[in-house]
């Protein structure tokens, strides 16, 4: 009779197996050898010439004003690669706005997507430049459009260019 410790030992081993294959992996100990009938990885080009304005950089400071009028510092830090951008804040709130992923185009405007909540963030009122970002969300309750919340970054000294 099989025990239930080697059930489950089999139900991990099948598990870890599945999540591995589908993220391109193995759970062989062949040294991280690729599946032949997957494509190969691909790595990101960080040589990628950035698109639009040159975000890149840890000396964005400003804040957030949400609906209510209620304003919080906050600093961020934005890595752009080609035209895809990352800016990570430090505001910490259960309602997010702590980490955006999206785009950027080549007159500046960006759209980005809340990590926290998928709540999409956009260049509403004027595209990105250089030393300054206004980000907006709109808020709505009840499926209404009540009021935007906005975030606002401002560069606090230029970026060194290596």
């Amino acid at each position: 009779m099989t025990s239930q410790k080697t059930v489950l030992k089999i139900v991990m081993s099948l598990s870890i197996a599945a999540v591995l294959a589908a993220c391109g992996g193995s759970s062989s100990s062949s040294g991280g050898a690729q599946d032949p009938a997957l494509p190969p990885p691909t790595v990101p080009n960080t040589t990628e010439p950035v698109v639009g304005p040159n975000l890149n950089g840890d000396t964005w400071a400003g804040y957030i004003k949400d609906r209510r009028d209620l304003r919080e510092p906050m600093t961020a830090v934005i890595r752009q690669v080609g035209s895809e951008i990352t800016i990570e804040t430090s505001f910490s709130n259960e309602g997010g706005a702590g980490k955006f992923v999206g785009k950027i185009s080549a007159s500046g405007k960006i759209n980005v997507i809340d990590q926290y909540n998928a709540e999409d963030w956009t260049t509403l009122y004027g595209p990105a430049s250089k030393n300054s970002i206004n980000l907006a969300d709109f808020v709505f309750v009840d499926g209404q459009r009540v009021n935007t919340n906005i975030i606002i970054l401002k560069r606090t000294s230029e970026p060194v260019t290596p």
